[in-house]
């Protein structure tokens, strides 16, 4: 895209629009950075500026499977269940050899208070198509969510505290690569084993073993 041409059009989706559909979606994953942990009930200008740029991308190639599942991700952070949901069974469909897709497919069952088989069949059939999950703290903060929800705090206590040791990774030094190094998820980790111990009154174990 020549300069001059950029210049010409004001920021916005008509201006985005002018890029390669590869170079908005690098842009995309690098927002993604920056969303919150945890879905949010009031949404940024940054996580709807994401959507919109998702979905022009979509509109011309539908076929991208990776965009489909971030639009999934963006609905979930946003606290739009439903359209997650929906936008997780049209990645499947496209792709249903997407690891990430089936890890949020998981999570979208447990926050919805769906089967806890039907999470764990999710989080298996992840695993099963990328072992390296078993490296993220989120695989096993969801893992110890299903153990939670059917009363094995024990179980969802060692999971968690699994999850704690994996090595941090170095961070890459490619601007472009999204920050999963970073392993922001620790941090909902160590809040769900407090939460956790608390309800099993262990919290003095907790505090022994963080000295």
């Amino acid at each position: 895209m020549l300069r001059n041409q950029l210049q010409s059009y004001p920021f916005g989706l008509q201006y985005l629009s002018l890029f390669s559909s590869d170079l908005l979606y690098s842009a995309v994953e690098q927002c993604f950075d920056f969303y919150p942990l945890v879905p949010v009930k009031t949404p940024d200008e940054c996580m709807k500026l994401t959507a919109k740029t998702l979905q022009m991308i979509l509109d011309v190639a539908p076929g991208l499977a990776h965009c489909a599942l971030q639009m999934a991700r963006n609905n979930y952070l946003c606290s739009n269940t439903n359209e997650a949901e929906k936008w997780i069974y049209k990645t499947l469909e496209k792709n249903d050899s997407l690891a990430d897709a089936h890890i949020l497919k998981a999570q979208l069952i447990l926050d919805k208070g769906g089967k806890i088989s039907d999470a764990e069949d999710a989080l298996v059939t992840g695993l099963n198509f990328n072992f390296k999950l078993r490296e993220t703290s989120l695989y096993h903060l969801i893992k110890s969510k299903t153990y939670k929800k059917k009363n094995d705090n024990d179980e969802a206590i060692k999971t968690l505290k699994m999850a704690l040791q994996i090595p941090k990774k170095d961070a890459s030094n490619n601007v472009f690569v999204p920050k999963e190094t970073a392993d922001t998820h620790k941090i909902s980790v160590q809040l769900e084993l407090i939460d956790t111990l608390q309800q099993t009154k262990r919290i003095v174990s907790f505090e022994k073993t963080a000295l």
